[in-house]
Protein backbone atom coordinates (compact mmCIF):
# COMPACT_ATOMS: atom_id res chain seq x y z
CA UNK A 1 0.00 0.00 0.00
CA UNK A 2 0.75 3.80 -1.05
CA UNK A 3 0.04 6.43 0.80
CA UNK A 4 -0.86 9.61 -1.48
CA UNK A 5 -2.73 11.56 1.10
CA UNK A 6 -4.29 11.66 5.29
CA UNK A 7 -6.52 14.05 6.60
CA UNK A 8 -6.80 13.00 10.22
CA UNK A 9 -7.65 14.03 13.38
CA UNK A 10 -6.83 12.44 17.13
CA UNK A 11 -8.00 13.09 20.36
CA UNK A 12 -7.37 12.39 23.71
CA UNK A 13 -7.65 12.97 27.56
CA UNK A 14 -6.28 11.77 30.69
CA UNK A 15 -7.87 11.68 34.17
CA UNK A 16 -6.12 10.73 37.70
CA UNK A 17 -6.85 10.81 41.00
CA UNK A 18 -6.01 10.08 44.27
CA UNK A 19 -7.34 10.20 47.90
CA UNK A 20 -6.18 9.09 51.17
CA UNK A 21 -8.47 9.86 54.42
CA UNK A 22 -7.33 9.01 57.91
CA UNK A 23 -10.56 8.94 60.72
CA UNK A 24 -10.01 8.15 64.80
CA UNK A 25 -11.69 7.78 67.56
CA UNK A 26 -10.69 7.78 71.21
CA UNK A 27 -13.00 6.75 74.01
CA UNK A 28 -11.61 6.68 77.40
CA UNK A 29 -13.32 6.27 80.56
CA UNK A 30 -10.97 7.05 83.98
CA UNK A 31 -12.19 7.03 87.61
CA UNK A 32 -12.61 10.45 88.73
CA UNK A 33 -13.68 11.94 92.33
CA UNK A 34 -16.20 10.17 94.75
CA UNK A 35 -15.67 7.26 92.55
CA UNK A 36 -17.42 8.25 89.25
CA UNK A 37 -16.27 7.24 85.85
CA UNK A 38 -14.61 10.12 83.69
CA UNK A 39 -15.22 9.88 79.78
CA UNK A 40 -13.42 11.37 77.48
CA UNK A 41 -14.31 11.61 73.35
CA UNK A 42 -11.88 12.66 70.46
CA UNK A 43 -12.61 12.38 67.12
CA UNK A 44 -9.70 13.57 64.21
CA UNK A 45 -10.13 13.40 60.33
CA UNK A 46 -7.78 13.98 57.52
CA UNK A 47 -8.14 13.41 54.22
CA UNK A 48 -5.75 14.17 51.08
CA UNK A 49 -6.21 14.14 48.00
CA UNK A 50 -4.41 14.62 44.51
CA UNK A 51 -5.05 15.08 40.53
CA UNK A 52 -2.36 12.48 39.94
CA UNK A 53 -1.63 8.99 40.43
CA UNK A 54 0.26 8.91 43.77
CA UNK A 55 1.14 6.06 45.92
CA UNK A 56 -0.66 4.94 49.05
CA UNK A 57 2.84 5.06 50.89
CA UNK A 58 3.18 8.77 49.71
CA UNK A 59 -0.12 10.29 50.60
CA UNK A 60 0.25 8.14 53.86
CA UNK A 61 3.60 9.78 54.45
CA UNK A 62 2.33 12.80 53.88
CA UNK A 63 -0.32 13.04 56.43
CA UNK A 64 2.17 12.36 58.97
CA UNK A 65 1.56 10.55 62.46
CA UNK A 66 -2.35 9.94 63.57
CA UNK A 67 -2.99 12.65 65.81
CA UNK A 68 -4.59 10.67 68.28
CA UNK A 69 -1.91 7.43 68.73
CA UNK A 70 0.20 9.85 71.11
CA UNK A 71 -2.68 10.74 73.27
CA UNK A 72 -3.53 6.97 73.27
CA UNK A 73 -0.22 6.11 74.44
CA UNK A 74 -0.29 8.27 77.17
CA UNK A 75 -4.08 7.57 78.56
CA UNK A 76 -3.51 3.67 78.05
CA UNK A 77 -0.68 3.23 81.70
CA UNK A 78 -3.61 5.31 83.82
CA UNK A 79 -6.37 2.89 82.36
CA UNK A 80 -4.05 -0.12 83.33
CA UNK A 81 -3.06 1.57 86.66
CA UNK A 82 -7.22 2.38 87.56
CA UNK A 83 -8.04 -1.53 86.70
CA UNK A 84 -4.61 -2.92 89.22
CA UNK A 85 -5.57 -0.79 91.66
CA UNK A 86 -9.29 -1.81 91.35
CA UNK A 87 -8.52 -5.55 90.99
CA UNK A 88 -6.48 -5.00 94.44
CA UNK A 89 -9.54 -3.67 96.03
CA UNK A 90 -11.68 -6.81 94.69
CA UNK A 91 -9.08 -9.40 95.85
CA UNK A 92 -9.12 -7.67 99.39
CA UNK A 93 -12.94 -8.04 99.38
CA UNK A 94 -12.62 -12.08 98.43
CA UNK A 95 -10.14 -12.55 101.24
CA UNK A 96 -12.45 -10.68 103.93
CA UNK A 97 -15.21 -12.96 102.14
CA UNK A 98 -13.06 -16.00 102.58
CA UNK A 99 -12.07 -14.97 106.22
CA UNK A 100 -15.98 -14.96 107.18
CA UNK A 101 -16.51 -18.41 105.36
CA UNK A 102 -13.82 -20.32 107.61
CA UNK A 103 -14.94 -18.47 110.75
CA UNK A 104 -18.58 -19.75 110.08
CA UNK A 105 -16.67 -23.39 109.33
CA UNK A 106 -15.65 -23.28 112.32
CA UNK A 107 -19.51 -24.15 113.80
CA UNK A 108 -19.85 -26.86 111.13
CA UNK A 109 -19.30 -30.28 113.31
CA UNK A 110 -19.04 -33.69 111.71
CA UNK A 111 -20.60 -36.56 113.28
CA UNK A 112 -18.46 -37.54 115.14
CA UNK A 113 -17.56 -34.26 116.83
CA UNK A 114 -21.36 -34.54 117.71
CA UNK A 115 -20.76 -37.80 119.33
CA UNK A 116 -18.16 -36.75 121.48
CA UNK A 117 -19.67 -33.75 122.78
CA UNK A 118 -22.69 -35.80 123.74
CA UNK A 119 -20.60 -38.48 125.73
CA UNK A 120 -18.59 -35.37 127.41
CA UNK A 121 -22.14 -33.96 128.43
CA UNK A 122 -23.34 -37.63 130.00
CA UNK A 123 -20.01 -37.56 131.88
CA UNK A 124 -20.30 -34.07 133.27
CA UNK A 125 -24.21 -35.22 133.95
CA UNK A 126 -22.62 -38.72 135.95
CA UNK A 127 -20.12 -36.12 137.89
CA UNK A 128 -22.29 -33.25 138.94
CA UNK A 129 -25.38 -35.22 139.39
CA UNK A 130 -27.26 -32.56 137.21
CA UNK A 131 -28.41 -31.97 133.05
CA UNK A 132 -25.22 -30.27 131.38
CA UNK A 133 -26.44 -28.19 128.26
CA UNK A 134 -23.81 -26.17 125.99
CA UNK A 135 -23.36 -24.77 122.47
CA UNK A 136 -20.38 -25.25 120.61
CA UNK A 137 -19.89 -21.89 120.37
CA UNK A 138 -19.32 -21.70 124.23
CA UNK A 139 -15.85 -23.19 123.64
CA UNK A 140 -14.64 -20.61 121.09
CA UNK A 141 -11.73 -19.00 121.69
CA UNK A 142 -12.27 -15.12 122.79
CA UNK A 143 -10.80 -12.79 120.09
CA UNK A 144 -7.66 -10.40 121.54
CA UNK A 145 -10.08 -7.47 122.25
CA UNK A 146 -12.52 -9.83 124.73
CA UNK A 147 -14.97 -8.90 122.57
CA UNK A 148 -17.39 -11.98 121.00
CA UNK A 149 -16.83 -12.00 117.31
CA UNK A 150 -20.03 -10.88 115.11
CA UNK A 151 -20.63 -13.66 112.79
CA UNK A 152 -23.54 -12.88 110.37
CA UNK A 153 -27.09 -14.13 110.03
CA UNK A 154 -26.68 -14.95 106.15
CA UNK A 155 -23.53 -16.07 104.40
CA UNK A 156 -21.96 -12.63 103.07
CA UNK A 157 -22.14 -12.42 99.04
CA UNK A 158 -19.30 -13.22 97.15
CA UNK A 159 -18.08 -10.31 94.85
CA UNK A 160 -18.82 -12.84 92.33
CA UNK A 161 -22.14 -12.72 93.32
CA UNK A 162 -22.08 -8.54 92.86
CA UNK A 163 -22.49 -6.12 89.91
CA UNK A 164 -18.85 -5.47 89.02
CA UNK A 165 -17.11 -2.12 89.91
CA UNK A 166 -17.23 -0.12 86.42
CA UNK A 167 -13.97 -0.55 84.91
CA UNK A 168 -11.49 2.02 83.72
CA UNK A 169 -11.12 1.55 79.65
CA UNK A 170 -9.84 2.96 76.34
CA UNK A 171 -10.80 2.31 72.58
CA UNK A 172 -8.57 3.71 70.17
CA UNK A 173 -9.80 2.56 66.27
CA UNK A 174 -8.37 4.34 63.49
CA UNK A 175 -9.22 3.56 59.69
CA UNK A 176 -7.18 4.56 56.84
CA UNK A 177 -9.08 4.63 52.64
CA UNK A 178 -6.54 4.74 50.14
CA UNK A 179 -8.75 5.56 46.90
CA UNK A 180 -6.87 5.72 43.42
CA UNK A 181 -8.74 6.04 39.90
CA UNK A 182 -7.23 6.52 36.51
CA UNK A 183 -8.68 6.61 33.07
CA UNK A 184 -7.41 7.30 29.43
CA UNK A 185 -9.70 8.05 26.59
CA UNK A 186 -8.16 8.21 22.49
CA UNK A 187 -10.23 8.40 19.69
CA UNK A 188 -9.38 8.95 15.79
CA UNK A 189 -10.98 9.79 12.62
CA UNK A 190 -10.53 10.69 9.52
CA UNK A 191 -9.79 9.96 5.46
CA UNK A 192 -6.67 8.15 3.72
CA UNK A 193 -6.12 8.27 0.46
CA UNK A 194 -4.22 5.73 -1.70
CA UNK A 195 -2.10 5.48 -4.50
CA UNK A 196 -4.73 3.21 -6.34
CA UNK A 197 -7.11 5.98 -5.57
CA UNK A 198 -8.33 3.81 -2.36
CA UNK A 199 -10.29 6.21 -0.21
CA UNK A 200 -10.10 4.63 3.66
CA UNK A 201 -12.20 5.56 6.09
CA UNK A 202 -10.57 6.20 9.40
CA UNK A 203 -13.05 5.61 12.93
CA UNK A 204 -11.16 4.19 15.68
CA UNK A 205 -11.50 5.14 19.42
CA UNK A 206 -10.87 3.45 23.01
CA UNK A 207 -11.10 4.14 26.22
CA UNK A 208 -9.18 2.67 29.55
CA UNK A 209 -10.00 3.01 33.16
CA UNK A 210 -8.63 1.35 36.51
CA UNK A 211 -9.94 2.03 40.37
CA UNK A 212 -8.41 1.23 43.01
CA UNK A 213 -9.39 0.79 46.82
CA UNK A 214 -7.31 -0.02 49.87
CA UNK A 215 -9.11 -0.03 53.75
CA UNK A 216 -7.15 -0.74 56.22
CA UNK A 217 -8.44 -0.78 60.60
CA UNK A 218 -6.73 -0.95 63.82
CA UNK A 219 -8.15 -0.89 66.99
CA UNK A 220 -6.38 -0.98 70.59
CA UNK A 221 -8.29 -1.49 73.71
CA UNK A 222 -7.98 -1.61 77.32
CA UNK A 223 -10.07 -2.04 80.56
CA UNK A 224 -13.59 -3.07 79.65
CA UNK A 225 -13.95 -4.67 76.39
CA UNK A 226 -16.80 -4.24 74.27
CA UNK A 227 -18.60 -6.49 71.82
CA UNK A 228 -21.08 -6.83 69.43
CA UNK A 229 -24.05 -8.63 69.10
CA UNK A 230 -26.67 -7.19 66.83
CA UNK A 231 -29.81 -5.88 68.22
CA UNK A 232 -33.51 -5.81 66.83
CA UNK A 233 -35.39 -3.07 67.80
CA UNK A 234 -39.14 -2.51 67.57
CA UNK A 235 -41.83 0.39 67.66
CA UNK A 236 -39.07 2.16 65.46
CA UNK A 237 -36.83 2.80 68.66
CA UNK A 238 -33.22 2.65 68.72
CA UNK A 239 -31.24 -0.11 71.02
CA UNK A 240 -31.47 0.73 74.44
CA UNK A 241 -29.56 -0.73 77.35
CA UNK A 242 -29.95 -1.32 81.14
CA UNK A 243 -27.54 -0.62 84.03
CA UNK A 244 -28.34 -3.91 85.63
CA UNK A 245 -26.71 -6.84 83.83
CA UNK A 246 -26.72 -10.53 83.46
CA UNK A 247 -24.31 -13.37 83.06
CA UNK A 248 -23.44 -14.59 79.51
CA UNK A 249 -20.67 -15.79 77.67
CA UNK A 250 -20.12 -12.95 75.37
CA UNK A 251 -16.67 -13.33 74.74
CA UNK A 252 -16.80 -17.29 74.06
CA UNK A 253 -13.70 -17.73 77.17
CA UNK A 254 -15.45 -20.23 78.87
CA UNK A 255 -16.26 -17.36 81.59
CA UNK A 256 -19.07 -15.60 82.24
CA UNK A 257 -19.20 -12.26 81.93
CA UNK A 258 -21.63 -9.47 82.92
CA UNK A 259 -23.38 -7.57 80.02
CA UNK A 260 -25.72 -5.10 80.45
CA UNK A 261 -29.46 -6.18 79.47
CA UNK A 262 -31.57 -4.55 76.61
CA UNK A 263 -34.17 -2.36 76.86
CA UNK A 264 -37.54 -4.15 77.13
CA UNK A 265 -38.17 -3.11 73.30
CA UNK A 266 -35.30 -5.12 71.99
CA UNK A 267 -33.94 -8.31 71.53
CA UNK A 268 -30.79 -10.59 71.10
CA UNK A 269 -30.72 -11.45 67.01
CA UNK A 270 -29.83 -15.06 67.57
CA UNK A 271 -28.77 -18.79 65.77
CA UNK A 272 -30.14 -21.75 68.08
CA UNK A 273 -26.77 -23.78 66.60
CA UNK A 274 -27.29 -26.95 68.06
CA UNK A 275 -30.60 -26.87 68.76
CA UNK A 276 -31.11 -27.52 72.51
CA UNK A 277 -33.68 -24.14 73.11
CA UNK A 278 -30.86 -22.13 74.76
CA UNK A 279 -28.57 -19.46 73.82
CA UNK A 280 -25.79 -20.78 75.41
CA UNK A 281 -22.60 -17.97 74.48
CA UNK A 282 -21.90 -15.22 72.29
CA UNK A 283 -20.97 -18.28 69.33
CA UNK A 284 -24.52 -17.97 68.74
CA UNK A 285 -25.42 -14.74 68.79
CA UNK A 286 -24.41 -12.36 65.87
CA UNK A 287 -20.98 -10.08 66.36
CA UNK A 288 -19.40 -11.31 68.93
CA UNK A 289 -16.86 -13.85 67.14
CA UNK A 290 -15.90 -11.61 64.68
CA UNK A 291 -16.76 -7.80 65.83
CA UNK A 292 -19.15 -7.15 62.80
CA UNK A 293 -22.57 -8.88 63.10
CA UNK A 294 -23.69 -7.75 59.82
CA UNK A 295 -20.84 -9.51 58.01
CA UNK A 296 -21.66 -12.45 59.87
CA UNK A 297 -25.19 -12.14 58.91
CA UNK A 298 -24.45 -11.61 55.60
CA UNK A 299 -22.79 -15.21 55.15
CA UNK A 300 -26.21 -16.72 55.26
CA UNK A 301 -27.29 -14.91 52.19
CA UNK A 302 -27.87 -17.93 50.05
CA UNK A 303 -29.10 -16.03 46.97
CA UNK A 304 -26.77 -13.04 47.08
CA UNK A 305 -29.58 -10.39 47.22
CA UNK A 306 -28.30 -8.59 50.26
CA UNK A 307 -31.25 -9.63 52.24
CA UNK A 308 -32.27 -12.32 54.79
CA UNK A 309 -35.50 -13.57 53.73
CA UNK A 310 -37.15 -17.20 52.97
CA UNK A 311 -35.14 -17.77 50.60
CA UNK A 312 -32.27 -18.01 52.82
CA UNK A 313 -31.69 -21.67 54.95
CA UNK A 314 -30.71 -19.60 57.95
CA UNK A 315 -34.19 -17.55 57.89
CA UNK A 316 -36.55 -20.44 59.40
CA UNK A 317 -33.92 -21.19 62.17
CA UNK A 318 -32.97 -17.47 63.70
CA UNK A 319 -34.50 -16.77 66.99
CA UNK A 320 -35.14 -13.51 68.63
CA UNK A 321 -33.81 -13.74 72.15
CA UNK A 322 -36.03 -12.06 74.40
CA UNK A 323 -35.48 -10.47 77.93
CA UNK A 324 -32.24 -11.82 78.51
CA UNK A 325 -31.49 -12.38 82.01
CA UNK A 326 -34.69 -12.14 83.66
CA UNK A 327 -35.19 -15.51 83.96
CA UNK A 328 -34.01 -19.16 83.71
CA UNK A 329 -36.26 -20.04 80.75
CA UNK A 330 -35.23 -18.50 77.78
CA UNK A 331 -37.90 -16.64 75.52
CA UNK A 332 -37.07 -17.17 71.99
CA UNK A 333 -38.95 -16.33 69.61
CA UNK A 334 -39.01 -16.86 65.47
CA UNK A 335 -39.02 -14.44 63.27
CA UNK A 336 -42.42 -15.23 61.51
CA UNK A 337 -43.67 -15.18 65.09
CA UNK A 338 -42.22 -11.77 65.65
CA UNK A 339 -43.40 -10.80 62.03
CA UNK A 340 -40.62 -10.14 60.67
CA UNK A 341 -40.25 -10.43 56.65
CA UNK A 342 -36.73 -10.01 55.75
CA UNK A 343 -33.31 -7.91 57.25
CA UNK A 344 -31.26 -5.79 55.06
CA UNK A 345 -27.56 -6.69 54.85
CA UNK A 346 -26.83 -2.97 54.22
CA UNK A 347 -25.56 -0.43 57.15
CA UNK A 348 -24.87 2.84 57.77
CA UNK A 349 -22.04 3.87 60.65
CA UNK A 350 -24.35 5.80 63.82
CA UNK A 351 -21.81 5.84 66.75
CA UNK A 352 -23.42 6.53 69.80
CA UNK A 353 -22.26 6.10 73.21
CA UNK A 354 -25.27 4.32 75.74
CA UNK A 355 -24.38 5.34 79.54
CA UNK A 356 -25.92 5.10 82.57
CA UNK A 357 -28.61 7.12 84.20
CA UNK A 358 -25.63 9.36 85.96
CA UNK A 359 -23.65 8.97 82.54
CA UNK A 360 -20.72 7.61 84.99
CA UNK A 361 -20.47 4.18 83.39
CA UNK A 362 -20.45 3.91 79.38
CA UNK A 363 -22.77 0.65 78.91
CA UNK A 364 -21.96 0.09 75.68
CA UNK A 365 -22.29 1.67 71.80
CA UNK A 366 -24.11 2.10 68.44
CA UNK A 367 -21.58 0.90 66.01
CA UNK A 368 -24.21 1.20 62.63
CA UNK A 369 -27.79 0.73 61.69
CA UNK A 370 -29.52 -0.83 59.24
CA UNK A 371 -33.31 -1.87 58.20
CA UNK A 372 -35.46 -5.01 58.64
CA UNK A 373 -39.31 -5.14 56.72
CA UNK A 374 -42.42 -6.88 58.64
CA UNK A 375 -44.59 -8.59 57.47
CA UNK A 376 -46.92 -5.56 57.59
CA UNK A 377 -44.70 -3.80 55.44
CA UNK A 378 -43.12 -1.77 58.10
CA UNK A 379 -39.61 -0.79 58.36
CA UNK A 380 -37.83 -1.91 62.01
CA UNK A 381 -34.18 -0.98 63.12
CA UNK A 382 -31.13 -3.50 63.40
CA UNK A 383 -28.01 -2.08 65.45
CA UNK A 384 -24.55 -3.13 65.65
CA UNK A 385 -24.31 -2.86 69.27
CA UNK A 386 -20.93 -2.77 71.17
CA UNK A 387 -21.73 -4.37 74.77
CA UNK A 388 -19.61 -3.39 77.70
CA UNK A 389 -18.07 -6.44 79.51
Amino acid sequence: MRIDSAQLQFHSSHQASSRYTREEQLHVNLPGRNGQMTELHYQHRQSIETQQVTTYSDLRHQAGAAALTQQAERLAPQVEAANRLAEQAASTAATAANEVDEQESFLELSPEDKLRIALIQSLLASLTGREINFSITDLRIPSSTGKAADLPAHPAQTPAALNPAPQASLDYQVSETFYQQESSHFSASGLVRTADGQQIQIELSFNMSRELLLQHEFSMRLGAALHDPLVISFDGRAAELSQERFEFDLTLDGQKDWIPRLGNHSAFLALDKNGDGIINDGGELFGARTGNGFAELAEHDDDGNGWIDENDAVFEHLRLWLKPGSGDSQQLVSLKEAGIGAIYLGHAETPFTLNNALGDERLGVIRSSGIYVSEQGKAGLIQHVDLSV
